[in-house]
């Protein structure tokens, strides 16, 4: 049986985790949750941003990365933030503004932005 101070710290924390003005690591075994805690937070971050694009999930495994998109796609579908600026994205129909990445594809998007730095612009060793 579960505590009801257990239950009531679960729910401190999920609302901690979907806090948009906090940062997070997010780790909890399988089945706990984790996919609709960040589903959440990524909505509600939708509200206070000025293009899609600012947010970043980063995940492991590609699996997890699609579980996420297809999460968030649903919730658009079902329930658009309600910002206008956010509705106008129509994230729904055009998922790919949406930047859900396992963190090898993020890494590999990162190296190619330095690469294609013009030259003479070089990060330093320190």
């Amino acid at each position: 049986m579960i505590e009801p101070e257990s239950t009531a710290a679960d729910a401190r924390a999920r609302e901690e985790a979907t806090d948009p003005t906090r940062s997070i690591v997010l780790q909890a075994p399988a089945g706990s949750g984790k996919t609709t805690v960040l589903t959440a937070r990524f909505m509600r971050l939708l509200e206070s941003v000025d293009e899609p694009e600012e947010i970043l999930a980063v995940t492991f495994t590609r699996k997890a990365a699609a579980a996420m998109r297809a999460r968030i796609v649903e919730a658009l579908g079902k329930n658009p933030p309600a910002s206008a600026r956010a509705r106008a994205w129509d994230l729904a129909n055009n998922p790919g503004r949406l930047r859900i990445q396992t963190i090898d594809s993020f890494n590999f998007w990162l190296a190619s932005q330095l690469r294609s730095r013009p030259s003479g612009r070089h990060f330093e060793r320190g």
